[in-house]
């Protein structure tokens, strides 16, 4: 899938930015992070994507947009009802190098602390810092994800 805004001219935009940029909050995700029964709505903003949103889109994106900069990024995988926070944390700690790519774990308050230790290690297995995010479960707190269902 190729970005809208390639062969735009974003000169004015690539002039006015630093050499790196640093994006803090950045929802990667493959399939792996989502539970079986997911099927991605059109409406969804990730119908756009095919469903998914991994590192390496990003990376085509970002340089598609911005070849002259250096990106960076903190990323989480998508907070949703249709998420595996498991294998996100797994797929999260996958593409963390804590030099350009640095990611967070998904815990729901509902949690125990079996499950959050869980995620942190493997989080933690392939990164080595870590960073944790607390989803609170509200619908209004997940557009535009709530057009996503199992």
């Amino acid at each position: 899938m190729r970005p809208a805004f390639v062969g735009k001219d974003n000169r004015e935009l690539r002039d006015f930015l630093p050499p790196k940029i640093f994006d803090s909050h950045l929802h990667l995700f493959d399939r792996s992070c989502l539970v079986s029964t997911y099927q991605c709505l059109p409406r969804s903003v990730f119908g756009k994507f095919g469903g998914v949103f991994p590192l390496e889109q990003c990376l085509r994106y970002a340089h598609a947009l911005l070849p002259e900069q250096e990106y960076h990024l903190n990323s989480l995988a998508m907070a949703s009802y249709n998420s595996d926070f498991d294998a996100s944390a797994v797929y999260s700690g996958s593409i963390s190098d804590n030099r350009r790519f640095f990611a967070m774990a998904l815990v729901s308050p509902h949690d125990t602390a079996e499950a959050v230790i869980r995620r942190v290690e493997a989080l933690h297995s392939s990164a080595t810092s870590l960073t944790l995010i607390s989803w609170i479960g509200k619908t209004s707190m997940m557009s535009p994800f709530t057009t996503c269902y199992p």
